[in-house]
């Protein structure tokens, strides 16, 4: 089965020369700029530190130099990772969920195409990125999802159903949404993964829901509504989400074992 595409990152010497200069304009950043009692209480992330943080790279960790990323080995990312959650793990946790869930699926899985459109406002904090794969009645058991993407015949879909917990439901610009690939007569063929845009018509932006904790990660309620997308916006391969859906949890859980130990 393939896993993922190829991102190809910078040399040895490069990624931890540049892992190391990030972390050292995080720590002085953060000593700076980061008020983490105020972002527990306002529950976000302030702006300026999303505006921040793209400039300085933190939001292109693993996107290619080609789309304005660091492309970081995977030492420096986890290095990196660490450092955020050792000032703080909320702001540790939303980059994670920006990254990995977000971000990743995209940069691994994305078509040319899409790639083009997306990944140099992503990676610069121009745009944030969510993945929509849990559902209420399923948790994020792949198989158990309800949500339905119904093949027109022509190239294009129509994807219906609602997502929940979802990372930066309402901040993001772009959801990569996993949904049943359903064939005319009703017949199920497997799961495929799709970049949505939340400006699509049929996009129902939903509540935010109350977190525990980490307060600053908002979390929340997404739609649709036989919301219309075309081949090109569908990531990886047609009724090949679970290769989209299994490469985003198992980076998403090496992330957080690299913030488990910056706490």
């Amino acid at each position: 089965m393939r896993v993922s595409q190829r991102i190809t990152p910078v040399d040895d010497a490069q990624s931890r020369s540049r892992g190391d200069d990030l972390i050292g304009w995080i720590r002085d950043y953060a000593e700076r700029r980061v008020d983490t009692r105020l972002i527990d209480e306002r529950r976000q992330v302030p702006p300026h530190v999303v505006l921040d943080f793209g400039r300085a790279g933190v939001l292109g960790l693993q996107v290619e130099e080609k789309y304005g990323g660091l492309a970081l080995r995977h030492r420096e990312i986890a290095r990196v990772m660490e450092q955020l959650a050792a000032i703080d793990l909320g702001l540790g946790t939303w980059v994670l969920v920006c990254l990995f869930p977000g971000v990743r699926p995209i940069s691994a899985f994305g078509s040319p195409v899409l790639k083009d459109e997306l990944l140099p406002d992503l990676a610069a904090g121009r745009q944030l990125a969510g993945y929509a794969q849990t559902e209420a009645g399923a948790g994020t058991h792949f198989s158990a999802m309800e949500a339905k993407a119904l093949d027109q015949g022509d190239g294009t879909w129509r994807v219906s159903g609602d997502k929940v917990w979802i990372g930066n439901s309402s901040w993001a610009g772009v959801l990569t949404v996993m949904a049943q690939d359903v064939a005319p007569d009703g017949r199920k063929r497997g799961l495929t993964a799709f970049a949505v845009k939340l400006d699509r018509p049929g996009v129902v932006v939903g509540r935010e829901l109350l977190s525990l904790g980490m307060r600053g990660v908002v979390q929340g309620e997404i739609g649709f509504r036989e919301v219309a997308v075309d081949l090109e916006h569908v990531v990886g391969q047609p009724r090949r989400g679970m290769d989209v859906g299994v490469d985003s949890m198992c980076y998403s859980r090496f992330a957080i074992a690299a913030t488990c130990l910056g706490v």
